[in-house]
């Protein structure tokens, strides 16, 4: 299976419900924006298999799953290095190659709790990207890190993606959004559009998405 298949998908969270359904092919990459409580969280836990769906199925691709909460979910008594490490399937090499690409050299011998949020992030984002996963899914994986760090984790993610990988990111940075192949906007637990970001930004179907993209 090379494509990621939400069919018809239902997660009830309360007095919340999130209603979806799409299909995202390998080698895509597909932003989730819309306003804080529109479901954007629940999709990205129930897609990473957390949240078990209420009605609907999820066929996911072959392979690994890489996933970035937006806590990072680190295991606070290994260091930067061994949490990077942490598990199976990777090379010398890419554990190398990650550290350096995220500049996290300087900080491999520290534990989680001697690191920023940002750090932490930049951390939880190696681990799932040195396993160079079939599936990524990142969850505000650059909202504690200042400009210049976000267009370098936007760089790092895109030299470490394949034409087999699909990308999954919940985004409220435009610039994030725009750089991915599809956009999927919900609101109160509804999409609301699913389309290339250049026919959203210039048709958008809600006021809220134009001043997404403005």
């Amino acid at each position: 299976m090379t494509q990621l298949i939400a069919s018809k998908l239902r997660f009830d969270r309360g007095d919340f419900c999130l209603d979806v359904d799409f299909t995202v092919s390998a080698g895509t990459s597909l932003a989730v924006i819309g306003a804080n409580g529109s479901g954007k969280s629940s999709l990205i836990e129930g897609l990473a298999g957390f949240l078990e769906p209420s009605s609907g199925q999820i066929t996911r691709p072959g392979g690994t799953v890489g996933y970035v909460p937006q806590d990072g979910l680190l295991i606070p008594h290994l260091s930067v290095r061994e949490n990077v490490a942490f598990g199976k399937g990777i090379t010398k090499s890419d554990l190398v190659k990650v550290i350096e690409d995220l500049r996290l050299r300087d900080l491999v011998d520290r534990i989680p709790g001697e690191l920023s949020g940002g750090e932490q992030q930049r951390v939880a984002l190696a681990r799932a990207l040195v396993r160079r996963p079939s599936l990524l899914l990142l969850d505000e994986p650059l909202s504690k890190v200042d400009a210049e760090l976000r267009r370098l984790n936007r760089a790092v993610i895109r030299d470490w993606s394949s034409p087999r990988q699909i990308i999954i990111v919940v985004t409220h940075g435009p610039d994030h959004a725009s750089e991915c192949d599809l956009v999927l906007a919900l609101e109160d637990g509804q999409a609301v559009a699913l389309a290339p970001p250049g026919e959203l930004s210039a048709a958008p179907p809600a006021p809220w998405i134009k001043q997404f993209f403005s």
